[in-house]
C-alpha cells in the first residue's frame, strides 16, 4: 500500500461568540476561523482525515502556510511511501522543513499525521484510540471555555455552559492581574465546586505569573496553563517552585521531546493535550 494523494484543503468556519485571549480577540460573530482539512488516499482505495487549526494570533502558522507546507513540500516528500510508516514520514517532513527551536511547522504536521493515522486505523479495523493505548474508558469528563473579559460576558458564558449540562469551566486570563482576578472571581462564584482552571497563552513574565497563581489560587482556580512564553524554559523551573498552583503547558510542547526537556527540568506538572 502507498500513499498516493495527499491534500490540504482550506476552508473557513463561523464564530457564534466573541473569543478572546491574551493577544487580543480572536473571534466575534460574523467572522471566520481558519481551518484546514488533510485528506490522505493510497492506492488501495483507502482515505483518511486529518485537520489543523491555525491562527496567527496564538501561532506564527497561518491557513497559507499550513496549506502551502502541506500541498508543496510535505505531499511531495510523502507521496509514494508506506502510509502506515509514521516514522518515516516525520523524519521525510522534517527533511523538508527543517526543525527549529521545535519540530517544523507542527500545526500542518498535525494534520498531515492525524491524516495518516486514521489511514491506519482504517486499514487495521482499530480504532485511533486502541492504537495509541487507549482503554476502554467510555466517557470524558469535559469542560466549557468561558467567552469574555468583562464580568457581564464572562457570566452570560458560565450560565450558557451551565445551561448545556457543563460542570467544570476553563477561562482565558493575562489581561492585566486586576481583570484576572475579577474573570476568576465571577465564575467562581457562579459554578463552585467545580473543576476550573485559567489559560494565560504566555501572558506573564515569571514575577507576573507568581502574582497571578496566588491571586488565582485564592478564588479556587486549580491550575494555570501555558503562563510564561513557550521558549522561557529556564523561568519555568523557578516559577513551579514558588507557584501557587499546579503548572500546566499546552502550546509550548509539540514534540516530545519537548515535555521531556521539561519533565527533565521538574517544570511541568500538567500536559495540556490538544486532540
Amino acid at each position: 500500500m502507498r500513499l498516493c494523494r495527499l491534500e490540504a484543503v482550506p476552508v473557513r468556519l463561523g464564530f457564534r461568540g466573541v473569543f478572546r485571549t491574551s493577544h487580543g480577540t480572536l473571534a466575534v460573530p460574523g467572522r471566520t476561523a481558519e481551518h484546514v482539512y488533510v485528506r490522505a488516499e493510497t492506492d488501495s482505495g483507502l482515505v483518511g482525515w486529518g485537520e489543523a487549526r491555525p491562527s496567527r494570533k496564538w501561532s506564527y502558522e497561518t491557513l497559507d502556510s499550513v496549506t502551502s507546507t502541506i500541498n508543496r513540500y510535505f505531499a511531495p516528500a510523502l507521496l509514494g511511501r508506506d502510509p502506515l510508516d509514521l516514522p518515516g514520514a516525520e523524519a521525510a517532513m522534517s527533511a523538508e522543513i527543517a526543525p527549529g527551536f521545535t519540530t517544523g511547522q507542527p500545526i500542518a504536521r498535525s494534520g498531515v499525521e492525524m491524516a495518516l493515522w486514521d489511514l491506519r486505523g482504517k486499514h487495521l479495523g482499530r480504532s485511533v484510540n486502541a492504537l495509541l493505548g487507549g482503554g476502554e474508558q467510555r466517557t470524558i469528563q469535559l469542560s466549557w471555555t468561558v467567552l469574555g473579559s468583562e464580568p457581564e460576558a464572562v457570566a452570560e458564558s458560565v450560565r450558557e455552559g451551565q445551561a448545556r449540562g457543563y460542570g467544570n469551566f476553563n477561562f482565558k486570563v493575562g489581561f492585566g492581574l486586576d481583570v484576572d482576578r475579577a474573570i476568576a472571581r465571577t465564575v467562581a462564584e457562579l459554578a463552585p465546586g467545580t473543576f476550573l482552571w485559567a489559560d494565560a497563552n504566555q501572558a506573564y513574565d515569571l514575577e507576573g505569573a507568581v502574582q497571578a497563581s496566588r491571586l488565582l489560587a485564592e478564588v479556587g482556580v486549580a491550575l494555570l496553563e501555558q503562563p510564561l512564553p513557550i521558549n522561557r524554559y529556564l523561568d519555568y523551573p523557578h516559577l513551579r517552585r514558588r507557584s501557587a498552583l499546579p503548572i500546566g503547558v499546552d502550546e509550548g510542547i509539540c514534540h516530545p521531546s519537548d515535555l521531556e526537556q521539561l519533565l527533565r527540568a521538574r517544570a511541568v506538572d500538567i500536559l495540556v493535550d490538544k486532540i
